[in-house]
């Protein structure tokens, strides 16, 4: 028996990085396939001396992976793993079979293109408007791909037009656009989406994703429709709910506490939004807004008290009134636009603050550098953005910048259009609840997309008697952004300003310059509104760029601010440019020499650092020592290390990140640490260092921030999620083995992980359709089924996911009839699934113990076959045939 095999005495190496159990698996012996080949099942079993059910862990590794012995039951190693690679070659193919409709569609097309050098065959799903088409097989290479199968494409096209130009394109090499994958760095900007005249695709490699887009002439009015919109939110009653705390000590000062909380309370399509914050500097509570808003196809309704965005120079307003606007929120053919970035470069390690207002959203240490905050907790709009700069040399200071986060821009041939009517909020005499100033405040606005990447917005804002008009013209490419806006109105009050965006994989560079002026006199105004909506007089500049090559990195980092304030001028010009050149990077360490030329309002100063940085694993560390010459000529120094530690990543069920770090330079010794922790409930960050200068006089500093997003429907609450966003997911995930890991999929990207007998809230973004996927961690006791779950999320809505796991295995056998014939080629339906028995009648699955396996053999009657208990094993085989019982059903 064993000479007519081909030897085999080497585990596979497709088995090896699947853990230990995997690894036995790959060494099995199993009798009952070579019984296929024929030998007798029963001879086998008592040559063994086997029970009719048995696992073989026999494993030929030793404790380092190397093969130490194989005995003459591995011999049949090679020939399982054939087997089983074929039967799931089978499986995937199921479904490629050619329809009658689609070979008379390609008859007429063009012959096949030559296979490009060095492609690759891979299986894909095929996606059009969102949704799964098809499951097959392309040929790529570094720029085309080529349907191997387009019948099948074909075949899972709904309501399209000029069927047979349609399977022209579709036979013919399309470019893979593998630049315009979506990924966490480029998320819908400009990405995801192609405009053709004909068919085009997008290739994403990683999640073997083709979406195929096609002309509109091609799609009929049914199909265009049906998916313009999002899908209907569940009129359901969910809440999501957030708190958010910053506490700051700086020097002796006394510890100041700023606390946000924002809940949104949905009932499908719409929902009553609140959100509140408490400064410990003015000790009230303060509820800044309360609204009711409702959902439409086209558009939206809001009333309460509110935050209006005129964009543009006006500055964010809250006003008690209602607002009726066009809304693109719910259809899926809108573009969005990120925000502008916020860069500040520090000469000293300093604790810096991001304020709007008295409201402080962040807080934390920095290192000194040039550094891009985040502003992931800033709302939308315009508006001016405080930051605030605790430095322990220079002491602190307030840097001022204006802040925009662009709308949603329309869809091609849709203006977008509302207005809002209501009183400002009189909020220098609002105590705990707003309260309205006597004045009534009316704004309008009106967007057009000119082409697909080009847009205009106007907007018009009556308050008391001053009338404000602006305008904004936004371009838009893969790589390029820019944006020109004006403002005029009365009492000589206008602005201009243009923004400027480039990204590639080589470089980025942004330019903004704004020029605003108003003769309004504020002094003598009683309006806060008008006073926070406008500002007296500013010119602000900022550019950075940044470029590298080969190993060099360049660049440059620009800002300039003047502005009037309480009657006085001020002043801020900074100006930082560097070079930093890799000179080593082996082994886990790297070593950089940076030259640097910086000046800001304190000094002028010429400096040379050299970094060598060491990671492994989760930790790594760096130390660097640099040398400094003033605009005085007096001499500086500065060296420092730091360590770090992180646990696992950002989406884990719990997360670490710790560091540590001590520096020394001519005038002062520093050192400190931070904290980082998250897990399914909270999050919490803290940063502590301790200044010892050298004239005796020491500071101790601290920040820290905690956390929580709790999501609520009727049948309980979860807590977890890192960012608000205003909806998500809970996942309950009950069933055996208790505590095992799991991956949370969104749309193809992995979001969060689990353990299996906990519950999870997953934050996810508004206004987005999901299709959510829950992936065990290990092969080992696979208990999830392959079910997609499919929703839409509208603010407030909270997503309940619940599935019970039953431990799966695989299982490898024969099947014969009640007569004891042997059942050699036939077809197996499980759970939905579709597949062909393999060679010999080699059956291949996964099952659950007591599922049931429905086989229509090739010459007779379906029967089934009733999965058996595994005892826990992750791999199965019979040692005897499986009996195949008449099926009920026929």
């Amino acid at each position: 028996m064993l000479a007519v095999l081909k030897p085999a005495c080497a585990c596979h190496a497709k088995w090896k990085p699947s853990g230990p159990r995997w690894a036995l698996a790959a060494c099995l012996c199993v009798a009952v396939l070579s019984g296929a080949r024929g030998v007798a099942a029963d001879e086998l079993a008592m040559a063994h001396e086997v029970d009719q059910w048995e696992v073989v862990e026999r494993s030929c590794l030793d404790a380092q992976g190397v093969v130490t012995h194989c005995d003459e039951e591995l011999l049949l190693e090679e020939a399982i793993l054939s087997e089983i690679e074929q039967q799931e070659s089978l499986s995937a193919d199921a479904n490629a079979r050619q329809s009658t409709s689609s070979e008379a569609a390609l008859a007429a097309t063009s012959p096949p293109k030559p296979e490009p050098a060095r492609s690759f065959s891979p299986l894909v799903d095929v996606y059009l408007l969102g949704r799964v088409i098809t499951t097959t097989r392309i040929t790529h290479d570094a720029k085309s791909l080529t349907f191997e199968s387009p019948e099948l494409v074909l075949d899972g096209l709904t309501g399209i037009r000029q069927y047979e130009r349609v399977a022209t394109y579709l036979q013919q090499p399309l470019a893979v656009n593998a630049e315009l994958v979506c990924t966490p760095w480029r998320e819908k900007h400009d990405c995801g989406w192609v405009d053709t005249d004909t068919a085009a695709v997008i290739f994403d490699e990683n999640r073997l994703r083709v979406d195929l887009f096609l002309a509109p002439e091609f799609l009929t009015y049914k199909a265009r429709f049906r998916n313009k919109y999002l899908p209907q939110a569940r009129r359901q009653k969910t809440s999501v709910m957030s708190t958010n705390l910053v506490a700051t000590r700086l020097d002796e000062e006394d510890t100041s506490l700023y606390a946000t909380a924002r809940g949104i309370f949905s009932y499908g399509h719409g929902n009553l939004s609140m959100d509140g914050d408490y400064n410990s500097d003015t000790e009230e509570p303060y509820l800044r807004t309360l609204s009711l808003t409702h959902y439409f196809p086209d558009h939206e309704l809001q009333a309460g008290t509110f935050t209006y965005s005129p964009a543009g120079y006006l500055a964010n307003l809250d006003v008690m009134g209602v607002r009726w606007h066009s809304s693109l929120k719910s259809r899926r053919d809108v573009a969005s636009l990120i925000g502008s970035e916020l860069e500040v470069f520090l000469p000293q390690r300093s604790i810096v603050q991001l304020a709007v207002g008295d409201r402080v959203y962040s807080g934390g240490s920095y290192e000194a550098g040039n550094h891009s905050l985040d502003t992931s907790m800033l709302p939308e709009g315009t508006y001016e953005v405080e930051i605030r700069i605790n430095d322990p040399v220079a002491g602190d200071r307030v840097e001022k910048r204006l802040f925009t986060r662009s709308k949603l821009l329309p869809p091609s041939g849709q203006g977008s259009y509302g207005f809002m009517l209501g009183s400002p909020v009189d909020e220098a005499n609002s105590e705990r609840y707003p309260k309205r100033e006597n004045e009534a405040v009316f704004g309008a606005d009106y967007g057009q997309r000119l082409n697909g990447r080009m847009a205009w917005n106007l907007g018009f804002l009556q308050l008391r008697d001053d009338a404000l008009f602006q305008a904004e013209l936004i371009r838009f490419s893969r790589y390029m952004l820019w944006k020109v806006r004006a403002l005029a109105g009365e009492s000589d009050t206008y602005g201009m300003g243009l923004s400027l965006g480039y990204k590639n994989a080589f470089a980025n560079a942004s330019l903004s310059a704004d020029h605003y002026n108003s003769g309004i006199v504020f002094e003598a105004l009683d309006s806060s509104a008008l006073s926070d909506l406008l500002s007296t007089r500013f010119t602000q500049v900022s550019a950075a760029v940044v470029v590298k090559s080969d190993g060099v990195e360049y660049g440059l980092n620009s800002s300039y601010r003047n502005q009037t304030e309480d009657a006085v001028n001020k002043e801020s010009n900074q100006l930082a440019a560097y070079v930093r050149n890799t000179l080593f990077e082996r082994g886990g360490f790297k070593g950089t020499l940076e030259s640097r030329y910086q000046r800001d309002d304190i000094e002028e100063k010429l400096v040379f650092k050299l970094q060598v940085a060491f990671g492994r694993g989760q930790w790594s560390s760096k130390a660097h020592s640099y040398a400094g010459l003033d605009d005085s000529g007096e001499h500086s120094y500065n060296s420092g290390v730091t360590a770090k530690y992180k646990s696992g990543d950002l989406s884990s069920d719990s997360y670490w990140e710790n560091s540590v770090f001590v520096s020394d330079n001519q005038d002062l010794s520093q050192f400190g640490g931070k904290l980082g922790f998250q897990n399914r409930h909270f999050y919490t960050t803290a940063a502590t260092e301790w200044t010892d200068r050298d004239s005796g006089d020491n500071l101790h500093r601290s920040v820290a921030s905690l956390g929580a997003q709790i999501g609520l429907d009727e049948r309980g609450l979860v807590a977890g999620g890192m960012t608000y966003t205003g909806t998500g997911a809970i996942i309950d995930v009950a069933g055996e083995p208790e505590g095992a890991r799991f991956d949370v999929f969104a749309n193809g990207k992995r979001v969060r992980s689990g353990r299996v007998g906990s519950r999870h809230f997953v934050s996810l973004k508004p206004f987005k359709a999901y299709s959510l996927k829950l992936v065990p961690q290990s092969t080992e006791y696979n208990g999830f089924d392959r079910r997609e779950y499919e929703f839409a999320l509208w603010p407030g809505n909270v997503e309940r996911i619940e599935t019970h796991t039953v431990p799966r295995y695989r299982l490898v056998t024969t099947v014969v009839d009640q007569q004891g014939r042997h059942i050699e080629a036939g077809t197996i339906l499980h759970g939905g699934d579709s597949l062909d028995m393999g060679e010999g009648g080699v059956v291949t699955v996964q099952v659950a113990p007591g599922d049931v396996l429905r086989i229509t053999p090739t010459e007779a009657d379906s029967c089934m076959v009733v999965a058996p208990n595994a005892r826990e094993k992750e791999v199965l085989i019979s040692r005897r045939p499986l009996v195949c019982f008449d099926d009920p059903q026929y």
